[in-house]
């Protein structure tokens, strides 16, 4: 952990000015609620899940903790107790929460919890061109298309975005003569498209890595059968490429992000148009420059965060 926490500071140049303490509070096994964690008045418990906040609410004072809620987390679960306990706290009208987009703040008010619009705010995340930009590339290489590939994440649809790359590969709208295929996650199979080409795999990068790949890539597919727009196509279409991804909810459309972005529906036919579409807009050098020079995503944490940090401590 604290490597990790490293690694990203460093990443995006944050230069902590006190000291970072790190500690491991298993739940106690009667309670359930974190063993052996001092706290004193007025500090604030930052949770990131439901889980970790179903842990804390005994034994933490309700109006402290602040859940960071980046996904409508109930859609993990089938219909079953995990999703009944994920929902009680979602619905919890002490707690405050801090909700990572717009969308996924409109989405969970729309879907019957009141609580957040009265307990919630949102926010934007942000992206530093000093980490996402568009990196060089030799002249006459071939086009990078990336494809989110985390299989053991079902709702980033692994298969479905493999037939896509599939069915675009055999039609002769992908031309792996001029194309090359990354995959980028965590546990990725072998898999190959066409007549044997082999995609590139690239796992368990570190966050400057990610971010030096990121910059050299023309054309993204990123799914994601949730109402947050998730991070990759963000992180794209911050540094200069296409990113065909999927409506859901909401979720209709990220042109208020980047005109770069392209949104379809879960059907293979308009993901297919969508990525006829990307490839065109890719391999349009003009188009897609003005695009990405006037995008909307923000480049400051500082901007984006510091209305929720000052209204987050202002109410302790």
């Amino acid at each position: 952990m604290p490597k990790n926490v490293h690694q990203v500071l460093a990443a995006y140049g944050v230069d902590l000015t006190h000291e970072v303490q790190f500690a491991y509070a298993p739940p106690d096994k009667k309670s359930g609620a974190p063993a052996g964690l001092d706290l004193y008045p007025n500090e604030l418990v930052i949770t990131t899940s439901w889980w970790t906040t179903a842990a804390a609410l005994p034994s933490v004072p309700n109006e402290s903790i602040i859940y960071l809620l980046q996904e409508d987390e109930r859609m993990f679960y089938s219909f079953g107790e995990e999703r009944l306990r994920c929902e009680e706290v979602l619905s919890n009208r002490s707690i405050r929460f801090v909700i990572n987009t717009r969308l996924l703040y409109d989405h969970l008010i729309a879907s019957g919890l009141e609580n957040i619009r009265a307990r919630g705010q949102w926010f934007e995340p942000a992206f530093p061109s000093e980490l996402f930009h568009k990196r060089k590339r030799a002249t006459g290489e071939k086009r990078r298309l990336f494809f989110y590939a985390r299989p053991n994440n079902p709702r980033n649809l692994f298969g479905t975005g493999l037939r896509l790359l599939e069915r675009a590969v055999n039609e002769g709208i992908l031309d792996l003569e001029h194309w090359d295929v990354y995959l980028v996650g965590s546990n990725i199979p072998n898999v190959a498209f066409g007549l044997g080409y082999l995609p590139k795999r690239a796992q368990g990068l570190d966050w400057k890595a990610y971010a030096d790949l990121m910059g050299t890539i023309d054309l993204g597919v990123s799914l994601m059968y949730t109402p947050h727009p998730s991070y990759p196509p963000l992180d794209l279409a911050a540094s200069g490429a296409v990113v065909v991804t999927n409506k859901f909810a909401n979720k209709q459309s990220l042109e208020s992000y980047s005109r770069n972005i392209i949104c379809a529906d879960l059907q293979m036919d308009s993901l297919l148009d969508a990525l006829k579409s990307g490839i065109k807009l890719a391999e349009d050098g003009e188009t897609r420059d003005q695009n990405y020079r006037t995008n909307g995503l923000g480049g400051d944490w500082a901007a984006s965060f510091e209305p929720i940090f000052q209204s987050m401590t202002s109410a302790r």
